[in-house]
């Protein structure tokens, strides 16, 4: 990480929840890495269906086969899956729905999403696409103040990765990303190409299994400082929105931190509903959602 790109120094929850988060981070390891060895029936269910998950078998949005049809794969009562099933509803990797059945949780909208950031010039403008440039392969670093806001100790190892979002060729939005080890041990496999390719957030989910399923953000205006201003290509000292988040998957756990600056000198972020004359602004857990 670069000296000069100022991050936050005071975490967003007082001192005594670190443990807390800690102990959710050290559950959720343990859930998805943990072995089959002497686990009753509906935990080995859990794993299974986990798997089969984290293997793509059943991707974000699809629907888990029936509880009686799941019985017959595993050979097990129908009331034995039911549990496995509501299991993993209470931790956030399903949801049921109320006559259709149960579905593997997707993400809600992230601040990696292209549509979330809608830059436009004006009320009624077209809202221009933006594209992904990764500046460089993941890194590892330790980073204390931002495994403060992940919840976890000053030196957990991290993955560090910088992009733009573009709207042609002009930078709009400069990102820092990390993500901690103990859940992503091997994200540095991922070239840059590879995550220039969709939004961060997709590759967690579709990779590993891990929806975003709520967002905590912070907004305010800085001065870009010189590393900053290089990135966007503006004058150091010129005015742009930085947004601070943190994004949260299954049993309520923090698995991101990200930084984003944003040039609005000549665009605008646009929020709004389609219709003519109308705004809608609704929220998902604690993100805006667009």
């Amino acid at each position: 990480m670069d000296p000069d790109v100022a991050l936050p120094s005071s975490p967003l929850w007082p001192s005594p929840k670190v443990q807390s988060l800690k102990n959710k981070a050290a559950d959720l390891h343990q859930e998805l890495f943990a072995s089959d060895a002497q686990k009753p029936k509906y935990g080995q269910i859990q794993d299974s269906i986990l798997a089969n998950i984290k293997k793509g078998r059943w991707a974000p949005g699809d629907r888990v086969p029936p509880e009686r049809k799941l019985s017959e794969m595993y050979e097990a009562s129908v009331g034995t899956v039911r549990n496995a099933l509501q299991s993993l509803v209470n931790q956030g990797f399903l949801s049921r729905r109320q006559g259709r059945g149960t579905f593997v949780k997707k993400s809600v909208e992230h601040t990696d999403s292209l549509h979330y950031f809608r830059f436009t010039t004006d009320f009624d403008a077209a809202v221009q696409p933006l594209s992904i440039k990764c500046l460089q392969r993941p890194r590892r670093t330790v980073r204390p103040e931002v495994a403060a806001f992940l919840g976890l100790d000053a030196d957990t190892g991290l993955f560090e990765i910088h992009r733009l979002f573009c709207m042609g060729s002009d930078p709009l939005v400069y990102v820092i990303t990390f993500l901690p080890e103990n859940l992503f041990g091997d994200f540095d496999r991922h070239s840059a190409g590879a995550i220039e390719e969709a939004p961060l957030y997709l590759l967690v989910e579709n990779s590993y299994s891990l929806p975003t399923l709520a967002l905590k953000e912070r907004f305010c205006a800085v001065s870009a400082d010189a590393k900053v201003a290089d990135m966007l290509a503006l004058e150091p000292g010129t005015p742009v929105m930085k947004i601070m988040m943190v994004a949260f998957t299954t049993r309520n756990t923090p698995y991101e931190y990200q930084v984003s600056y944003c040039d609005t000198t000549e665009r605008q972020i646009f929020r709004g509903s389609s219709g003519p004359g109308t705004s809608n602004f609704s929220t998902h857990g604690a993100s805006h959602e667009f």
